[in-house]
């Protein structure tokens, strides 16, 4: 699961209030905390967290290219009918997820999620890498016994990816 998500201090504020995204981005959506999906995991037991990764660092490296990227193609924008107000509102998105991310309001996570009868064999090959630390490394109940090298002392693992910068 890849999951953009808030700090669960903020998540009933943020689920009930209004907002940019909520209003012109994402109309309806709602931003989990890593609780609530914690929580939808466990609910039935079916279902165990093996591991999850802060991908946060690289995703605003992404936003900052997407934001480069569409700034150059604003004369293509424009012969495709894409008016300055449009290009003001995904300008903005695109700063405003950009912010939110480096300030760290919100995170990009990728959560494996598997039956607990797989969660053992489910270990990777490629050694450990940290992305960031999670703000509560047992927030989703991972079972540490069963996860992959680097999670049970408290930290991420990044999927290979080299980290912004």
């Amino acid at each position: 699961l890849q999951a953009i998500t808030i700090d669960h201090s903020a998540y009933e504020v943020e689920k009930d209030g209004r907002s940019f995204m909520k209003d012109l981005i994402f109309p309806g959506g709602c931003l989990p905390s890593l609780e609530v999906i914690r929580r939808c995991v466990t609910r039935t037991g079916a279902l165990r967290t093996v591991e999850v990764e802060d991908i946060t660092p690289h995703y605003i490296r992404t936003l900052r290219c997407w934001r480069e990227r569409f700034e150059a193609a604003t004369v293509a924008l424009e012969d495709l009918g894409y008016d300055g107000r449009f290009r003001r509102l995904w300008r903005m998105y695109l700063c405003y997820s950009e912010a939110g991310f480096a300030e760290r309001r919100i995170q990009d996570v990728h959560v494996l999620i598997t039956k607990p009868a797989r969660a053992r064999s489910l270990k990777r090959s490629a050694p450990a890498r940290h992305a960031g630390e999670m703000r509560a490394p047992g927030a989703l109940g991972v079972d540490e016994g069963a996860a992959a090298p680097g999670l049970a002392e408290g930290g991420t693992r990044a999927l290979g990816v080299k980290a912004a910068g």
